[in-house]
Protein backbone atom coordinates (compact mmCIF):
# COMPACT_ATOMS: atom_id res chain seq x y z
CA UNK A 1 0.00 0.00 0.00
CA UNK A 2 2.84 2.38 0.83
CA UNK A 3 4.42 1.70 -2.57
CA UNK A 4 1.13 2.60 -4.29
CA UNK A 5 0.93 5.82 -2.26
CA UNK A 6 4.52 6.73 -3.23
CA UNK A 7 3.75 5.92 -6.88
CA UNK A 8 0.64 8.13 -6.82
CA UNK A 9 2.62 11.01 -5.26
CA UNK A 10 5.35 10.62 -7.87
CA UNK A 11 2.76 10.73 -10.67
CA UNK A 12 1.21 13.85 -9.11
CA UNK A 13 4.64 15.51 -8.80
CA UNK A 14 5.39 14.71 -12.44
CA UNK A 15 2.05 16.18 -13.58
CA UNK A 16 2.69 19.35 -11.55
CA UNK A 17 6.15 19.72 -13.03
CA UNK A 18 4.86 19.16 -16.53
CA UNK A 19 2.06 21.69 -15.98
CA UNK A 20 4.61 24.21 -14.65
CA UNK A 21 6.86 23.55 -17.63
CA UNK A 22 3.94 23.86 -20.03
CA UNK A 23 2.98 27.25 -18.65
CA UNK A 24 6.58 28.42 -18.54
CA UNK A 25 7.04 27.26 -22.12
CA UNK A 26 3.99 29.22 -23.27
CA UNK A 27 5.36 32.44 -21.79
CA UNK A 28 8.95 31.91 -22.88
CA UNK A 29 7.85 30.56 -26.26
CA UNK A 30 5.88 33.70 -27.06
CA UNK A 31 8.82 35.93 -26.28
CA UNK A 32 11.27 33.58 -27.99
CA UNK A 33 9.17 33.46 -31.15
CA UNK A 34 9.19 37.23 -31.36
CA UNK A 35 12.95 37.26 -30.87
CA UNK A 36 13.57 34.51 -33.41
CA UNK A 37 11.69 36.40 -36.06
CA UNK A 38 13.72 39.54 -35.62
CA UNK A 39 17.05 38.73 -34.04
CA UNK A 40 20.10 36.55 -33.87
CA UNK A 41 18.70 34.02 -31.38
CA UNK A 42 19.12 30.99 -33.64
CA UNK A 43 22.79 31.64 -34.38
CA UNK A 44 23.48 32.25 -30.67
CA UNK A 45 21.63 29.07 -29.73
CA UNK A 46 23.55 27.00 -32.27
CA UNK A 47 26.86 28.51 -31.15
CA UNK A 48 26.27 27.69 -27.47
CA UNK A 49 28.42 24.88 -26.03
CA UNK A 50 26.99 23.28 -22.87
CA UNK A 51 29.29 23.17 -19.83
CA UNK A 52 28.61 20.70 -17.03
CA UNK A 53 30.08 23.10 -14.45
CA UNK A 54 28.39 26.33 -15.61
CA UNK A 55 26.59 26.81 -12.27
CA UNK A 56 29.94 26.92 -10.44
CA UNK A 57 30.89 30.30 -11.85
CA UNK A 58 29.39 33.56 -13.04
CA UNK A 59 27.54 33.37 -16.34
CA UNK A 60 27.38 36.01 -19.02
CA UNK A 61 24.44 37.70 -17.28
CA UNK A 62 23.95 35.93 -13.95
CA UNK A 63 26.19 35.80 -10.90
CA UNK A 64 27.19 32.34 -9.61
CA UNK A 65 24.40 32.31 -6.99
CA UNK A 66 21.79 33.13 -9.65
CA UNK A 67 23.21 30.41 -11.92
CA UNK A 68 22.80 27.90 -9.07
CA UNK A 69 19.20 28.99 -8.42
CA UNK A 70 18.43 28.72 -12.12
CA UNK A 71 20.07 25.28 -12.27
CA UNK A 72 17.90 24.07 -9.38
CA UNK A 73 14.76 25.47 -11.01
CA UNK A 74 15.66 23.64 -14.22
CA UNK A 75 16.19 20.44 -12.22
CA UNK A 76 12.72 20.81 -10.69
CA UNK A 77 11.02 21.46 -14.01
CA UNK A 78 12.66 18.57 -15.88
CA UNK A 79 14.28 16.24 -13.34
CA UNK A 80 16.82 13.60 -14.19
CA UNK A 81 15.30 10.17 -14.73
CA UNK A 82 16.72 7.43 -16.93
CA UNK A 83 17.68 10.34 -19.17
CA UNK A 84 19.47 13.55 -18.24
CA UNK A 85 17.36 16.33 -16.76
CA UNK A 86 17.46 20.01 -17.64
CA UNK A 87 20.23 20.75 -15.12
CA UNK A 88 22.41 17.94 -16.46
CA UNK A 89 22.26 19.28 -20.02
CA UNK A 90 23.08 22.84 -18.87
CA UNK A 91 19.72 24.42 -19.62
CA UNK A 92 20.57 27.11 -17.06
CA UNK A 93 23.73 28.00 -19.00
CA UNK A 94 21.76 28.12 -22.23
CA UNK A 95 19.18 30.45 -20.66
CA UNK A 96 21.96 32.71 -19.40
CA UNK A 97 23.53 32.78 -22.87
CA UNK A 98 20.27 33.53 -24.70
CA UNK A 99 19.17 36.22 -22.25
CA UNK A 100 22.57 37.91 -22.55
CA UNK A 101 22.73 37.86 -26.35
CA UNK A 102 19.13 38.09 -27.46
CA UNK A 103 17.13 40.06 -24.91
CA UNK A 104 17.14 43.64 -23.74
CA UNK A 105 17.87 45.05 -20.32
CA UNK A 106 14.19 45.06 -19.35
CA UNK A 107 13.71 41.31 -19.91
CA UNK A 108 17.06 40.54 -18.31
CA UNK A 109 16.12 42.52 -15.21
CA UNK A 110 12.72 40.80 -15.03
CA UNK A 111 14.38 37.39 -14.89
CA UNK A 112 16.95 38.58 -12.34
CA UNK A 113 14.10 39.97 -10.21
CA UNK A 114 12.27 36.62 -10.33
CA UNK A 115 15.41 34.78 -9.20
CA UNK A 116 15.92 37.33 -6.43
CA UNK A 117 12.30 36.90 -5.29
CA UNK A 118 12.69 33.11 -5.19
CA UNK A 119 15.84 33.46 -3.10
CA UNK A 120 14.27 36.02 -0.74
CA UNK A 121 11.14 33.92 -0.14
CA UNK A 122 13.22 30.79 0.45
CA UNK A 123 15.30 32.59 3.08
CA UNK A 124 12.18 34.04 4.74
CA UNK A 125 10.23 30.80 4.73
CA UNK A 126 12.93 28.18 5.26
CA UNK A 127 15.81 30.18 6.71
CA UNK A 128 18.11 29.01 3.93
CA UNK A 129 19.10 29.72 0.36
CA UNK A 130 16.90 28.21 -2.35
CA UNK A 131 19.66 25.89 -3.56
CA UNK A 132 20.28 24.69 0.03
CA UNK A 133 16.60 23.76 0.49
CA UNK A 134 15.61 20.17 -0.17
CA UNK A 135 13.81 19.30 -3.40
CA UNK A 136 10.37 19.13 -1.76
CA UNK A 137 10.72 22.69 -0.42
CA UNK A 138 12.06 23.98 -3.72
CA UNK A 139 9.13 22.46 -5.60
CA UNK A 140 6.57 23.74 -3.07
CA UNK A 141 7.95 27.27 -3.34
CA UNK A 142 7.94 27.20 -7.16
CA UNK A 143 4.41 25.83 -7.28
CA UNK A 144 3.20 28.53 -4.90
CA UNK A 145 4.78 31.26 -7.00
CA UNK A 146 3.17 29.80 -10.09
CA UNK A 147 -0.34 30.24 -8.69
CA UNK A 148 -2.21 33.26 -10.02
CA UNK A 149 -2.37 36.25 -7.70
CA UNK A 150 -5.46 36.65 -5.57
CA UNK A 151 -6.39 32.99 -5.66
CA UNK A 152 -7.95 33.13 -9.12
CA UNK A 153 -7.75 30.15 -11.42
CA UNK A 154 -6.08 30.68 -14.79
CA UNK A 155 -9.51 30.74 -16.45
CA UNK A 156 -10.86 33.33 -13.98
CA UNK A 157 -7.73 35.42 -14.37
CA UNK A 158 -7.99 35.43 -18.18
CA UNK A 159 -11.69 36.37 -18.03
CA UNK A 160 -10.90 39.23 -15.66
CA UNK A 161 -8.10 40.55 -17.90
CA UNK A 162 -10.28 40.36 -21.02
CA UNK A 163 -13.16 42.08 -19.20
CA UNK A 164 -10.95 44.94 -18.02
CA UNK A 165 -9.35 45.28 -21.44
CA UNK A 166 -12.78 45.60 -23.03
CA UNK A 167 -13.94 48.10 -20.43
CA UNK A 168 -10.84 50.22 -20.92
CA UNK A 169 -11.27 50.45 -24.71
CA UNK A 170 -12.27 53.85 -26.02
CA UNK A 171 -15.86 53.97 -27.31
CA UNK A 172 -14.62 54.46 -30.88
CA UNK A 173 -13.11 50.93 -30.85
CA UNK A 174 -15.99 49.04 -29.28
CA UNK A 175 -18.37 48.96 -32.22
Amino acid sequence: MNDQHDKNNLELDNRSRRRFFGRLSAVVGSVAAAQLLGGNAISNALAYTPRPDSANSDGKLFRQQEMQILRDICAQVIPQTATPGAAEVDTHGFIDNQLFHCYGATEQQQVKSILSKIERISRQRYGQAFNDADQARQLALLEELEKPAGGFSQHQYRRKVVYHAQCARPAAYSA
